[in-house]
């Protein structure tokens, strides 16, 4: 089928849009104000305005007028000019060997003037008379020199109009190759140019990109085609030219269409589609309308295929735009067929074909005549589909297009062998399709010629050479996701499969083919395949027994892992729980120890202290008795002596020192009030003497009795004769010295000094 190819032709085609109608009306009423020069260089803008449009008998009469002003002024660059949109005028009415005859004259006049800009326009004019008669080696040679024409001005002066027809003369050269099946030539020579020509503008260089990625496509290379298309969408999209980068951003869906990658495809339309919005042209917003109508439709979503191609179909019909409604009808009957929806699209395939028709399209209406060939066939109308195959037959001999013929053969080979029951017939056609589509590299077709002559031997019983076919072609298809093509191989080798006895294979094609159908909407075909073979319906059991059991397996599985997941989380946590709790006890266990010990420790400090109290207490208690017995004699000494010095002395020291509270330094301090030279000459004489040992020799020159001493120091009088016998030993006395001596030395040495009140 060539509607894919034919659409991404038209959208390839888009051309820059001229200026409206409203304003060739208002030159037009201006041109009518004006005289001599300047009305000639209004109509000259005239014709340059409507260009290549269809309006070919306007151009020409804009351009006869000019003509006639140009000579009248002696004005040989409008002459020149006019001479140029004369010749596009004759091209538009399809006047192509009057118009190439008027290229003569171009050349003539622009050599004569230099006017290099004018040679390339007259160059791709010609090339394009020469394209349209179908003489494509002479186009080609003329869009060559076009473009060398277009470098050289490009090398020398930066021309933007020139930079725009080089990117004409590049593409429309592109198409040359094409319809000349010469892919491989064309590739090869965009190969040279972007080796040969690295410092070229971006513009151009995106150009060569494109065109190149346009011929990989249709030498069925897509992944070189892909790579090629994506560094041009890279360049345009960083230029200002958003057609450009509308371009190939369309024609990158239609690539990823090819591939059968719908999902991305869609993606770069909607891009596109967006562009087209932005910039409020209808006529590109329609043909992406189209393309992404088509893309829904073979994901199976036809519903919103059917949307957008109406929504297509009515913006062609508004600009009155009879290619673009042709082919929106054709693509509109191709999606009913797919929906089985055979009586509409056999009205739309009709609405396509008498566009066709009328606009003298011969190679789409031969494609259309095959389109309904095919859906007759597939509605199980004989006459009717051998009709329109005759029709496509008869204008097969100017055909170019080595796929459309190839699917042709395909195509016929189906219906003989659908309604004549001739598979030998058939497959001679199924395989001279197959030898075009390898002659030519045509990938797609030669994979559908495989599934035809696959079932071509299926029919003839010969199920192994069926099978190798079919399977070559299964294979093909799954890389390249064409659903159709794919669920109508799986349907066969599911019924090879199940001839040769292989019941698990079979299911499993058939598996297969009820998957893709349900992507496309015809689940209901497969479902009741289920349901008439009895073979399947019990294989289809068995499988769901198994199925069953399995997911019963794999859900028990699921639990018991579950259990034992939190079977071994609570063991975790619950040891977790018991090394933190046994931490914390023996911690616990630790401070109750800790505290035994310092109560032990307290009690023990408690008894010391308790101890030392009652010693106290009893020290204090005999201290207070000896006191109060030293008063008793003091009294009754004194009633004998009052006048005693000594006596006055002691009583002193003791009335001061009932208080037991008071320091030791209170006692020094009396002590040497009264004797004030006692204490030094004894510490001059002994210095090693400690304070305590120097109280006992003040206790001593007091007079007092050992248990005396011990109640004052509040001591036990054991422990006086201790200090005593310590003293004696340091002092190093002889047996029979005592400390009294020592005193009584002391006393004798020291003045005697008057002693005061207390």
């Amino acid at each position: 089928m060539t509607a894919k190819k034919i659409l991404s032709l038209l959208l390839f085609l888009i051309s820059i849009s001229g200026y409206t109608q409203s304003k060739i009306d208002s030159l037009i009423l201006i041109s009518k104000t004006q005289y001599g020069t300047e009305q000639l260089r209004t109509n000259l803008k005239i014709a340059e305005t409507f260009g290549y449009g269809e309006n070919g008998d306007t151009i020409i009469y804009y351009a006869s007028r000019c003509q006639e002003q140009a000579i009248a002024l002696n004005d040989s660059i409008a002459l020149l000019k006019s001479t140029l949109y004369w010749g596009s005028g004759l091209f538009s009415k399809q006047m192509y060997l009057e118009a190439v005859k008027k290229t003569d004259t171009i050349f003539e006049l622009a050599e004569k003037l230099k006017k290099k800009d004018e040679i390339v326009q007259g160059l791709y004019l010609k090339a394009k008379c020469y394209q349209r008669l179908h003489e494509y080696p002479k186009a080609i040679d003329l869009y060559q020199k076009a473009y060398d024409h277009s470098m050289k001005i490009l090398a020398e002066e930066e021309n933007k109009h020139i930079g725009e027809y080089c990117k004409g003369v590049l593409k429309q050269m592109t198409y040359c190759y094409w319809y000349a099946s010469k892919m491989s030539e064309g590739i090869e020579l965009f190969n040279s140019l972007i080796e040969k020509n690295q410092n070229v503008s971006d513009n151009i260089k995106r150009a060569y990109y494109s065109n190149i990625a346009f011929l990989y496509n249709q030498n069925s290379d897509l992944i070189k085609a892909e790579n090629y298309l994506l560094k041009a969408v890279e360049i345009s999209q960083n230029s200002t030219n958003w057609k450009d980068n509308f371009q190939d951003l369309a024609y990158l869906g239609v690539l990823y269409t090819s591939k059968g990658r719908y999902d991305k495809a869609i993606i770069n339309y909607k891009k596109a589609l967006t562009l087209a919005q932005e910039q409020d042209d209808t006529n590109m917003i329609s043909y992406i309308n189209t393309n992404l109508g088509k893309c829904y439709e073979h994901i199976g979503d036809l519903r919103a295929g059917v949307s957008l191609l109406y929504d297509g179909i009515e913006i062609f019909h508004n600009r009155k735009d009879s290619i673009g409604i042709a082919i929106g009808y054709l693509q509109l009957g191709n999606l009913m067929a797919k929906w089985n929806n055979y009586k509409d699209a056999k009205k739309y395939y009709k609405k396509s074909l008498n566009c066709n028709q009328s606009l003298g399209l011969k190679a789409k209406v031969a494609e259309v005549n095959l389109d309904l060939a095919i859906n007759f066939m597939l509605n199980n109308e004989k006459d009717s589909s051998l009709y329109y195959l005759a029709a496509t037959e008869n204008l097969l001999a100017n055909c170019q297009d080595q796929k459309f013929i190839a699917t042709y053969l395909i195509y016929k080979a189906e219906n003989i062998l659908k309604f004549d029951s001739e598979p030998d017939k058939a497959l001679k056609h199924a395989i001279k399709a197959q030898c075009l589509a390898k002659k030519f590299n045509i990938i797609p077709t030669a994979n559908l010629s495989k599934l035809t002559i696959g079932k071509c031997y299926m029919a003839m019983d010969s199920l192994l050479p069926a099978k190798k076919y079919i399977l070559s072609s299964w294979r093909n298809y799954k890389s390249m996701k064409r659903l159709y093509e794919r669920a109508s191989a799986a349907k066969s080798l599911s019924i090879i499969y199940k001839k040769l006895q292989q019941p698990d294979s079979a299911y499993f094609y058939l598996a297969e083919t009820d998957k893709i159908n349900s992507k496309i909407r015809e689940r209901d075909q497969t479902l009741a395949l289920y349901k008439k073979d009895s073979d399947f319906a019990m294989l289809l059991a068995k499988k769901e027994k198994e199925l069953l059991t399995k997911e019963n397996k794999r859900l028990f599985n699921r639990i018991f892992s579950l259990r034992l997941f939190y079977i071994s989380l609570c063991l975790l946590l619950t040891g977790f729980l018991f090394l933190y709790l046994k931490r914390k006890t023996k911690r616990f266990h630790k401070e109750i120890n800790k505290n035994e010990l310092a109560k032990k420790e307290l009690e023990k400090e408690t008894k010391k202290h308790k101890s030392a109290i009652s010693n106290s207490k009893d020290l204090i208690q005999a201290k207070e008795i000896i006191i109060e017995e030293l008063n008793a004699k003091l009294k009754q000494n004194q009633l004998i002596a009052p006048n005693n010095s000594e006596f006055n002395e002691i009583e002193c020291l003791l009335s001061s020192k009932l208080s037991t509270e008071e320091d030791w330094d209170d006692y020094l301090f009396l002590f040497t009030r009264k004797n004030p030279h006692f204490i030094s000459n004894l510490k001059s004489k002994y210095p090693f003497l400690s304070r305590n040992e120097i109280m006992i020799f003040i206790l001593i020159k007091l007079g007092l009795t050992t248990r005396e001493m011990a109640g004052i120091l509040m001591i036990s009088p054991s422990s006086v004769n201790t200090a005593r016998y310590r003293l004696r030993k340091k002092l190093d006395l002889k047996p029979t010295e005592k400390l009294e001596n020592i005193v009584e030395g002391m006393q004798k040495h020291s003045k005697t000094e008057p002693i005061g009140e207390c």
